[in-house]
């Protein structure tokens, strides 16, 4: 079990390339095509990035998210999720796979998001966290994460997120990272979203992301991004047809190569 750790250690390292380290993803591919933003998203893939997006679901839904990284055949991750409105506030689910053959981490969540008052909701999710790296064994461990999103303006609305903010140790020398993000969208017209994040990985430098969305006609969406660690370009375009909402992106790292994400979202 040393050894797993050790290795462990040496994969937080270079985690922007390879490991995931189990931290909220983008809202799926459209959110990874506006500079891999989440906190602000209020669909079904907020179960992913900020619970408390969930609280703004009118009807339940359901979302299915896979993303290749820098054309790797074995770096993979795979996501599904749902969200189920009800009298009580929404519940959420969330089950995560991300890595390869060698090195996996595995995610399940389950979240509950609620309006406390008319623009302004809150949100959290318990978390199961799996490591299995298959030389060496598996280890688990449990987190947690709190959202709140808030509808200043009818063009602004503002979100923060905070992924595991008390420390979560796999040993004496490794833990869970915590992740803190804030993030506003300002939406000047009906076509057009603005998506601004500032994100803090414990082991990491900040992560400043940005985006737009603009919406062609009304089923068909372009999307661009950037974030600046990595530095990378995102895009990517979404279709919208009656309840099913279909995203695809790319994310271009200049020394890895590029990313490719799909979303499939229904709503019934």
């Amino acid at each position: 079990m040393k050894t797993l750790f050790t290795l462990l250690c040496f994969l937080s390292i270079i985690q922007i390339t390879f490991a995931q380290n189990h931290t909220p993803t983008s809202a799926g591919a459209k959110g990874m095509a506006i500079g891999q933003t989440r906190v602000t998203a209020n669909d079904v893939n907020s179960v992913f990035g900020n619970q408390a997006g969930l609280a703004f679901l009118e009807k339940t839904a359901v979302t299915a998210f896979g993303e290749n990284r820098f054309t790797l055949a074995d770096i993979n991750q795979f996501a599904v999720g749902a969200g189920l409105p009800s009298r009580y506030g929404t519940f959420g689910l969330a089950v995560q796979y991300y890595g390869f053959e060698s090195y996996n981490e595995q995610k399940i969540g389950l979240s509950y998001a609620r309006k406390l008052a008319k623009n302004f909701a809150i949100g959290a999710q318990f978390d199961y966290l799996n490591l299995r790296i298959p030389e060496y064994g598996n280890q688990a461990n449990f987190t947690f994460e709190l959202g709140l999103q808030a509808i200043i303006t009818e063009q602004v609305r503002i979100g923060g997120h905070i992924f595991s903010p008390v420390t979560r140790n796999w040993n004496e020398n490794n833990s869970v990272p915590s992740v803190f993000a804030l993030g506003v969208t300002y939406q000047p017209t009906d076509k057009i979203s603005l998506v601004a994040e500032a994100e803090k990985n414990s082991f990491a430098p900040v992560n400043i992301k940005a985006g737009i969305n603009y919406q062609i006609i009304e089923a068909l969406s372009f999307r661009v991004g950037v974030t600046t660690f990595p530095v990378q370009n995102t895009f990517g375009i979404g279709w919208h047809i009656g309840d099913l909402q279909v995203d695809v992106s790319t994310a271009i790292h200049y020394l890895l190569g590029v990313s490719t994400g799909l979303s499939v979202g229904y709503e019934f």
